[in-house]
């Protein structure tokens, strides 16, 4: 189906000129079988007259389509709502001006013929206007379509919309009808006032003529109701597609008529809050980890927690406390900003996640769900994330150096043990976190790195569960005692 303003335009041109040539014979015959004074004056007489009424129209459409396709199809700037949406209803305006022209031009030709001004005539040219000018509405509504994206409708309320789009069905049948029903009871008139039988063969085949148009003219009109109705629905269809595509910033033009703006609007709205809701949980995922966002869609969240054996990763800076004491406050959020968007985007690399950031500390664990994974797995990812950020700090430092900044110096505790993990807090605010014996030893051991001169310390749990390789990365430095434990603690560093 063509998609510029100026190609349809062009299709309603030609659909509308051949609909006048045809409607001319047609309707100078249903003057004959209608109106006794055009009886006398003949077929040409009938032609004649309607043929001033093409004229009148061609030379009024000409300048309103030619204006129409020039405003819509070469405009580089929006158009006001107003120029196109009354564009349909300027189209059937032409032929109402043309009609009044033409009913002054016929009541001249029957004065010079000399007959009876009570003529029919204007009634069956209102009645060929009334046709041409609903498929010219129909036509025109269609061709308007690529350029409508512009216009914003008014809202309407609910029983009018769908008032509006009964209508535009059931419009054009009602007329096809009323014109039917208006052919036999003004032929039939003629026929007794001039004795004809109602039933003569010129009866029978002036109302195949008529039926036949009629038929034909509404399969057009409803024709360019259902193109139109195809372009809404391919909108719709590329909405839809663009939801599935996860492109929530796609929005449809509001243009249309019947439900169809309503839809359009409330698609828009999902898309919105559809993209609200994305970014909501992309900020949400942000704070917590990916076990809390999937509970929280799958509304889930509940208090407590469950008892699990997990590898946890305690992360701290040495002697943070007397650098900031140095700075501005903007240059230690500048700095801390800085050194945690490295340290997580490696812990993420490995599937770690983080639970909670402690001042300058931060606080992760190697959150199994989801994974085929193992308890030795688990350790390497928890290891491996520890070198990589102990790796990542010296071009962090080399950032921070760059802008005037003092280096920093990571400090990594490691264990792993039973510990509980779930939802601590209120209905108005709570916490998913991990709590534990396993979470305080993994602190312990991390404030031994400043005594054994270590920037990763892990104990004899994850150690045994590493590879060779990556044990043989790690020291035994011994059995040391921890507070909060009253067996020492056997560890490893690097």
């Amino acid at each position: 189906m063509p998609t510029t303003v100026g190609t349809r335009i062009r299709i309603v041109t030609g659909l509308m000129a051949g609909a006048l040539i045809l409607a001319i014979p047609l309707f100078s015959s249903y003057g004959l079988k209608v109106c006794p004074v055009l009886l006398p004056l003949g077929f040409r007489f009938g032609c004649e007259y309607l043929i001033l009424f093409a004229v009148n129209l061609i030379i009024l459409n000409a300048v309103f389509l030619r204006g129409l396709a020039r405003s819509l199809s070469r405009s580089t700037t929006p158009l006001p709502a107003e120029t196109i949406l009354s564009a349909p209803r300027r189209s059937a305006r032409a032929y109402v001006i043309a009609y009044g022209i033409t009913v002054l031009e016929l009541l001249a030709l029957l004065t010079w013929r000399g007959a009876s001004l009570q003529s029919r005539g204007p009634e069956v040219l209102a009645i060929m206007v009334i046709l041409l000018a609903t498929l010219q509405y129909y036509a025109t509504a269609w061709a308007i379509l690529p350029a409508a994206g512009a216009v914003q409708p008014v809202v309407a309320a609910s029983g009018r919309i769908w008032t509006s789009g009964a209508l535009r069905v059931t419009i054009p049948a009602l007329i096809a009808a009323a014109i039917g029903s208006h052919f036999m009871l003004r032929s039939t008139s003629l026929g007794h006032l001039m004795g004809d039988p109602l039933s003569g063969p010129g009866n029978a085949l002036g109302m195949i003529q008529v039926l036949g148009f009629l038929l034909v003219w509404q399969v057009a009109v409803m024709g360019f109701y259902a193109a139109a109705e195809v372009d809404f629905g391919r909108r719709a269809a590329r909405h839809l597609q663009a939801v599935t595509d996860h492109d929530l910033a796609h929005r449809s033009d509001l243009f249309g008529w019947g439900y169809w703006p309503e839809l359009f609007r409330a698609m828009n709205q999902l898309s919105q809050g559809l993209l609200e809701r994305f970014r909501l949980l992309k900020g949400f995922s942000s704070f917590v980890s990916n076990r809390v966002v999937d509970d929280v869609l799958k509304q889930n969240l509940q208090f407590g927690g469950k008892r699990e054996e997990l590898t946890v990763l305690m992360a701290d800076l040495r002697d943070f406390t007397t650098l900031a004491e140095k700075l501005r406050p903007e240059d230690v959020v500048r700095l801390l900003n800085l050194y945690f968007f490295a340290m997580i985007e490696e812990l993420s690399k490995e599937g770690v996640t983080v639970d909670k950031f402690i001042g300058d500390g931060l606080l992760a664990y190697v959150d199994p769900e989801g994974r085929a994974t193992s308890p030795g797995k688990e350790c390497v990812r928890a290891v491996q994330a520890a070198l990589n950020m102990n790796k990542r700090l010296i071009r962090v430092n080399e950032q921070l150096a760059t802008a005037g900044l003092p280096s920093l110096r990571l400090g990594i505790g490691i264990a792993r043990g039973a510990l509980v993990l779930g939802n601590i807090g209120s209905l108005e605010r709570m916490q998913y976190t991990v709590i534990g014996d396993t979470v305080n030893l993994a602190a312990r051991i991390e404030n031994l790195c400043k005594e054994l001169e270590a920037t990763i310390v892990i104990d004899h749990p994850v150690w045994i569960l590493l590879p060779p390789a990556l044990q043989a990365r790690f020291q035994e430095r011994g059995l040391h005692a921890v507070k909060g434990r009253a067996e020492q603690v056997r560890v490893f560093a690097c």
